[in-house]
This record gives structure tokens, C-alpha cells and sequence, in this order.
């Protein structure tokens, strides 16, 4: 070990531009390597891990007297969905909660910020942009976080008689008050909405029975979003629930990890490649050394597995603090423009990687510089 280290350190002294060279090489190609991996799991994710026309998870709530959710059991998994709302790259679009009130058809929409629900300022610009409140507005955003009861209803006054219109006028008190779960909502618009009626969740009963859950996304469900919801909700209502699954959610993932899998090991095999035959000019500089100290009595063989030696302590460590770095500083700031490289990663793929530079460092190493290697008849 001792003749392992003070060669590394004659290296380093005697050619430091070849050194410095030596590292760059392994750096440069350890976090090409990264890189490449992450890009082509993101592209994986995007393409072929997404539902082609599924943008929604629905949770079906059972109905039964036995069996049912309320809005008390729905709250802890709303708090969890919305602290790991990062995990879905904060790709939620919004939030519905359907329910029966007296019959009538009711929808609560709203945004998950943090743990708490939060006012959905795109809904209520959508639905009047495109027309869905003919007249008056969508509640604000102080009505919300005042938990004031509002409404936005169905315009009976403006429609022919039918199960909505029927429903809301028969709740009205007055021109613009409408009575809910024995409590009376103030109406701030009026429109062909999606439901009879549109009300804040949190102005709902704790124990309102609820029908569904749907979870709406800007770009298609991924894999990983989708198992993200069923675990949540699986560890806290399980047994009142169903989900069911995406259709063309599972793709060719095997073929496709085999293909990345043998990028990342030729990109690896090149970049040993191209260390070793840089360190190839300073191996060849100890040729009458290598000569010297086997006439001295050191066997051939010993002579070799210094050289392996030496070089396997120069790249190794230079390759594991590379793919440290990536990991540390350099991933964070690129995942911004490729949201889900970071999932591609974990403990064992970085620790793989390593290992897998380190065998092949040896092996290649070994092959190049067994060819190579110097003996006294040639020296002499």
C-alpha cells in the first residue's frame, strides 16, 4: 500500500496538469452519467408512465349505513395529500368533494396548500370566463378564510323545471339565501354549474356523508402520483373506499429500464476508458522503475496489482465524490426544468453506480494494464 501511495502522490506532484486532467475526466463523466439517467427516467415518467387522456384520479366513497365517509374521516387525508403536494410536483389543478344534501346534488372545490384546504382562485376565474356564472360571482377568496357561508347555484329562475332547478327553489329563503344542512348560505352567483350548488368545504358538517373524491392534475397522472393517492387514502379509510385503476398507466417499464440500464454501463466504460489511457502516459514513464524494483526482487505480479492499485484509488474516490456532488448541489436546481429526474433517484441506484464504476475500473483496468504491462526482459 505504501508504494500505492507514494506513487499517487508522484503523480500528483511530478504531472499535475495529467492529474488534474485524470479528475476532470472522471467528474465530468460521473455526472453525465447521473444526468443521463435522470433525463431519460424523466422522459420515462412523462411518456410512458402517463395515462394518454387521464388527468383525474376519482375516490369512490362507499354508501351504505354501515359503511360511508364523512368530511371528519376525509380532513387527515387532505392534510397528507397536501404536505406531500411536492411529490406530485405540485401538479394538482383542483379538488372536488361530491355530496347529497336533501337529495340535491352538491360540489365543494378547492386547492390543497400545506396541510390545510385553500381557497381555488383558477375555478372561480374559469367559471367566469368561460361564462359557467351567467350572473353575479364566484365567492372570494375572504369568504373562504372567513368560512362564510356562500353559494353559487343553479339558475332556476333562468331554466326549465328540472331535478336541479326543482331542488334549489324549493331550498330558497328569500331572493339570495338558500337553506343547507339547516343553516342558511348566502348566493353570490348564479350559473349552469356543474352541480346544483357549489358551496366552501369547510363550511360543511364534520359528519356530512360524502359520495366521491376526485383529484384533478394540469398533465397527465403518472405512476407514481396515482400510488402516491391510493396509499393515503388506503392507510386511512380503507375498507370504505374504491380506486379504481388507470387504464394505460403500466407501460413497457422493463424494456425501458433495460435501456437505461445499459446507457449509464457503456457511458461508465468509456469514461474508464478514457481515465486509463490518460493514466497510460504516466505508467509508461515508470518503466525503468517497474524494471529496477523487480530486479530488486518485487515479482511481476506484485509490479501489476500496484499499477491496479494506484489506479483504483485515483478514480474511485473521484467518481463516488462526483456522484455526491450531483446528488448534493447539482440535481435540486436541474429538477426544476425536469420535474421528475429526482424520483429516478435513490439510496441504492446511487450507491449502484458506484459500485458499478468501481468493478468496471477494475476489470478494464486490469485487462488495459495486464496488456501493458512492463517485464525486465523489456526493459533491459
Amino acid at each position: 500500500m505504501k508504494y500505492i501511495l507514494k506513487n499517487i502522490y508522484c503523480f500528483i506532484k511530478y504531472d499535475t496538469y495529467i492529474w488534474i486532467l485524470f479528475v476532470l475526466t472522471i467528474a465530468i463523466s460521473a455526472l453525465l452519467t447521473c444526468f443521463s439517467y435522470g433525463v431519460y427516467q424523466n422522459y420515462h415518467v412523462i411518456q410512458k408512465d402517463s395515462a394518454a387522456q387521464t388527468e383525474y384520479v376519482l375516490v369512490e366513497f362507499d354508501q351504505s349505513e354501515e359503511s360511508y365517509v364523512t368530511k371528519d374521516m376525509l380532513d387527515p387525508c387532505l392534510k397528507e395529500l397536501g404536505s406531500r403536494a411536492d411529490e406530485m410536483e405540485n401538479n394538482i389543478d383542483a379538488c372536488s368533494v361530491n355530496l347529497e344534501i336533501d337529495g340535491g346534488s352538491v360540489q365543494c372545490i378547492f386547492l390543497l396548500h400545506g396541510d390545510s384546504v385553500a381557497y381555488a382562485d383558477n375555478v372561480g376565474k374559469n367559471m367566469l370566463m368561460y361564462g359557467v356564472v351567467s350572473s353575479g360571482s364566484y365567492w372570494s377568496l375572504y369568504d373562504e378564510k372567513e368560512n362564510r357561508k356562500v353559494a353559487v347555484c343553479y339558475d332556476y329562475r333562468n331554466a326549465g323545471s328540472n331535478i336541479w332547478s326543482d331542488f334549489v327553489e324549493e331550498h330558497m329563503h328569500g331572493e339570495d339565501t338558500i337553506e343547507l344542512q339547516g343553516e342558511e348560505y348566502q348566493i353570490t352567483g348564479w350559473g349552469t354549474v356543474g352541480a346544483a350548488i357549489h358551496i366552501p368545504y369547510n363550511t360543511l358538517h364534520k359528519d356530512t356523508h360524502l359520495q366521491n373524491f376526485l383529484i384533478s392534475f394540469k398533465e397527465g397522472v403518472t405512476q407514481q402520483t396515482y400510488n402516491l393517492i391510493k396509499e393515503i387514502f388506503f392507510k386511512q379509510l380503507k375498507g370504505h373506499i374504491s380506486i379504481p385503476e388507470i387504464q394505460g398507466i403500466k407501460s413497457n417499464q422493463y424494456y425501458l429500464y433495460q435501456t437505461v440500464s445499459l446507457i449509464v454501463i457503456l457511458m461508465m466504460i468509456t469514461c474508464v476508458l478514457n481515465s486509463v489511457f490518460l493514466y497510460l502516459y504516466v505508467y509508461s514513464k515508470r518503466k525503468k522503475q517497474s524494471g529496477i524494483m523487480q530486479i530488486c526482487g518485487l515479482p511481476e505480479w506484485k509490479a501489476y496489482l500496484i499499477c491496479v492499485g494506484e489506479y483504483a484509488l485515483l478514480g474511485i474516490p473521484v467518481y463516488a465524490i462526483s456522484v455526491l456532488i450531483y446528488k448534493q448541489f447539482i440535481m435540486r436546481p436541474i429538477s426544476t426544468y425536469f420535474p421528475y429526474m429526482r424520483f429516478a433517484y435513490s439510496s441504492k441506484i446511487y450507491v449502484g453506480l458506484i459500485a458499478g464504476y468501481a468493478l468496471l475500473t477494475l476489470l478494464v483496468s486490469g485487462v488495459v494494464l495486464y496488456r501493458k504491462r512492463y517485464c525486465i526482459q523489456e526493459i533491459l
